[in-house]
């Protein structure tokens, strides 16, 4: 009995296992090979680009656009590049880089397209998906490029003396629309003599370059979406030796304590054995007579310059040598006097200036005495000299001091640098002014380029050099 019910359930867990055995082995892939390993449908879908910017069809599009096409799924980057996504005009190839994000490549030209200009994009078959399926077919988009109006650009300028060895920071430099200047936007030079303008419309625009006695002007053409160099930092504009700049003349009478002329040619203004025309430089004048004594000889330069110690003839209120000054200050020229050449600015324009002493007694304002001290820098000057205190040193005594500069009618004198008398209370006194006279300037510094200078010193007389303050 006990066989039998044996067999019995054997018969019965054979016949269960015959029932069951097809499906587990297709369950386990043993099926007609339609289906998957995973279970799923094999990726045989191809690719589509759903959207692009700018869309097909599109005119007036930015001349510094970008081209972008957005994929319907994730690609293959490796597939993505140059070769499979190019721009033309007409016939010719647009050069660019191709990158690819998410699901978008972009497309962005090396340089700006041409303004109303029709261009074709085409992303070719050879983009893949991840699973390898190509683009059923090439995709092509074309659009028209605007005038450009509307998309504004950037102009730089680089400024430098006649060599273009030295930038000239506190350059004052305007763009404005072509034909309409003292219009524009104005900005000053830095120490690298350096300046930049965004947003700027397009079209011609003219630059006006103001640095003192040296004057720049010219014109451009500004592109909407790109930057118009007027000069660059290796071959910058070069004021008073550039077709498009003013020649400068300089009068120099020398002096004992005192070598601006040095100066001058440290910056590259050459001298001159005489007045030349037709190139920038400077001229010597051992006695003031011959320069002062004749209003024509004034007229030919754009500054005099007097140093310390120099010959004094002319430095009295009531000499026709003053009044020729006064009228050269007048109409447009400058003047720059350093320590005891104070006595010009004395008498010529007195109600500027109060230096110490009796301003009838020669030389009563003689009261510095010698020492280093930190100037504090003021006004424009900080944006010519970007620093706040400069290392100044009087290694004599008997230098000039100014007590106070008074308002004149409406134009201020400007105190570009201040400090102690060495040895002071700690009162600080102006140590360089300047002020308007006319349609001239006056520049007067306590200071002066001797042994004594200091490389901050050299600094500030190279900026009243180059016309930066």
């Amino acid at each position: 009995m006990r066989k039998c019910m044996k067999r019995v359930v054997a018969r019965v867990v054979l016949a269960v296992l015959v029932a069951i055995l097809p499906l587990f082995l297709f369950s386990c892939g043993g099926g007609d090979g339609g289906t998957s390993g995973g279970g799923g449908s094999a990726d045989t879908t191809p690719p589509t680009v759903t959207s692009s910017n700018p869309a097909s069809g599109a005119t007036g599009v930015g001349i510094n656009s970008s081209i972008a096409v957005t994929f319907s799924e994730a690609m293959d980057a490796s597939t993505i590049n140059a070769t499979t996504l190019t721009v033309k005009a007409g016939s010719t190839a647009v050069p660019g880089t191709v990158s690819y994000s998410g699901n978008t490549a972009t497309f962005t030209p090396t340089d700006n397209l041409a303004t109303s200009t029709s261009y074709t994009a085409t992303v070719t078959t050879g983009v893949k998906d991840l699973a390898g399926n190509r683009l059923a077919s090439d995709y092509v988009l074309s659009f028209t490029t605007g005038t450009g109006i509307g998309i504004t650009g950037s102009v730089t300028v680089n400024v430098a003396g006649p060599t273009g060895n030295t930038p000239i920071a506190g350059a004052s430099v305007e763009v404005s629309d072509q034909g309409s200047p003292g219009s524009g936007t104005k900005k000053v030079t830095d120490i690298n003599g350096f300046v930049e303008f965004n947003g700027v419309s397009p079209g011609n625009k003219q630059i006006t370059i103001d640095a003192g006695v040296f004057k720049y002007v010219n014109t451009i053409t500004v592109q909407g979406g790109t930057t118009t160099a007027v000069g660059t930092a290796t071959a910058p504009i070069q004021l008073g030796n550039d077709p498009h700049s003013n020649t400068v003349h300089f009068a120099v009478v020398t002096g004992t304590y005192d070598s601006i002329d040095n100066v001058l040619t440290q910056v590259g203004i050459p001298e001159q054995v005489s007045y030349d025309n037709n190139h920038t430089g400077w001229v010597r004048f051992a006695q003031t007579d011959p320069l002062l004594g004749s209003p024509s000889e004034l007229a030919k330069y754009n500054a005099v310059l007097i140093n310390c110690g120099s010959d004094e003839t002319g430095a009295d209120n009531t000499s026709p040598l003053l009044t020729n000054l006064r009228n050269f200050v007048s109409n447009g020229g400058t003047l720059y006097a350093s320590d005891w050449a104070y006595v010009f600015i004395e008498a010529g324009w007195p109600e500027y200036i109060d230096f110490f002493g009796d301003d009838n007694l020669a030389g009563s304002a003689r009261e510095g005495v010698s020492g280093a001290i930190n100037g504090t820098v003021k006004g424009p000057l900080l944006t010519a000299l970007p620093k706040s205190t400069i290392n100044i040193s009087f290694d004599l005594d008997a230098w000039v001091m100014i007590d106070k500069t008074p308002e004149v009618a409406g134009k201020p004198v400007t105190v570009l640098i201040s400090g102690p008398r060495p040895s002071g209370d700690g009162t600080e006194y102006p140590l360089m002014v300047q002020f308007p006279s006319g349609n001239g300037k006056v520049v007067y510094t306590s200071f002066h380029n001797e042994a004594q200078a200091t490389q901050d010193m050299v600094d500030v007389l190279k900026l009243i050099a180059l016309g930066g303050v």
